[in-house]
């Protein structure tokens, strides 16, 4: 409990340097942010899971070891999903390669040149890690440069930055979205996070979204960055993108104020295809209540860069909250989460 006290006020700290405590709705579970994102005018308060109900799932028990470590989430699903492809591994200021790296195994900077001179451009990231803060986006450019994460810098500076950062990475090969992620914003990689949770029925997707970068989040897609969430029906039909804009609330796109492409409407043709890979392999996992997907559509497919053992649930509950649908209601209730009926 005391621990989950620091966990709750720390968010809010964040958020408003603590001036949120104050608010009502703070110790009714909601964060300043959460007050800003969700449409409480329009649907009841009571049917948002709250930013405090988020800090109490544990649903996936022992087994959140699965999603929460990045290496071993690879290990185990790699048979059974189209995985982003990884290359090695950073531990111990040494580089160990995998699969067909084509990188010999050695110093992090000796690996990195390699890396780089093979595969061009390739991703970095902690092991453990969440909202894309250590995430590292690598790609060659001229002399003894690299831009990382869109910002050009000496290549000291570089393997300074990914050792200075503690724990195991992982490395994997940067993955080429196809035309309809690349149409909507083409300097961010754009996912879709798929929100899957297993009852007495077994699995179904309890919510998910497109995530949409633009010029405030690239390289990256991150909701929390300033990226768009658009949210995807059952018929694979997207709905407005939401962006945050903090203590202003939310503002709506149709469309990508950058790029011109139109959000709303258009339709993920490989919706149905995503959906129901993930569901088998969520079918063998009973074990795993609770997952969020990272799902990215290639030229001719899609693949799964990660999943989250609780993932952010803001990005879904900005556009309509999660227990106004029964099923998930239950579900939330039954796992001790909510404790509304």
């Amino acid at each position: 409990m005391i621990n989950r006290l620091l966990v709750y006020f720390g968010k809010e700290w964040r958020s408003s340097k603590g001036r949120g405590w104050i608010a009502r709705e703070f110790y009714r579970g909601l964060t300043t942010k959460s007050q800003c994102l969700y449409d409480r005018a329009r649907f009841d308060t009571e049917k948002f899971v709250t930013d405090w109900e988020r800090l109490n799932i544990n649903v996936n028990g022992q087994y959140r070891e699965l999603l929460d470590d990045k290496l071993t989430f690879s290990k185990v699903f790699q048979n059974d999903l189209p995985l982003v492809k990884s290359l090695g591994i950073i531990h111990e200021s040494r580089f160990f390669p995998e699969g067909d790296s084509q990188v010999a195994g050695g110093s992090v900077e000796e690996a990195v040149r390699g890396l780089l001179e093979r595969w061009g451009k390739v991703v970095i990231k902690a092991v453990r890690g969440h909202s894309g803060r250590s995430v590292w986006i690598l790609e060659s450019t001229k002399g003894n440069t690299v831009s990382i994460n869109r910002k050009e810098l000496e290549f000291c500076e570089v393997i300074e930055r990914i050792q200075s950062f503690p724990g195991t990475k992982i490395v994997t090969e940067f993955v080429n979205q196809g035309g309809f992620p690349e149409a909507l914003y083409p300097n961010s990689l754009n996912t879709i996070r798929v929100l899957t949770l297993f009852d007495e029925k077994g699995p179904f997707v309890g919510g998910a979204v497109y995530r949409i970068g633009n010029r405030k989040s690239a390289p990256l897609d991150n909701f929390s960055a300033g990226g768009f969430s658009a949210y995807i029906g059952d018929d694979g039909v997207l709905g407005g993108a939401a962006e945050y804009l903090g203590n202003k609330g939310v503002r709506w796109h149709d469309e990508h104020p950058e790029t011109a492409r139109r959000i709303k409407g258009a339709v993920i043709e490989s919706w149905n295809e995503i959906r129901e890979r993930l569901l088998t392999v969520a079918r063998i996992w009973p074990v795993l209540k609770m997952i969020g997907w990272d799902v990215v559509q290639t030229k001719n497919s899609f693949q799964i860069i990660e999943a989250n053992n609780v993932p952010d649930l803001d990005l879904l509950q900005v556009h309509k909250p999660l227990l106004l649908d029964e099923r998930v209601r239950k579900f939330f209730y039954e796992n001790s989460i909510c404790k509304r009926k």
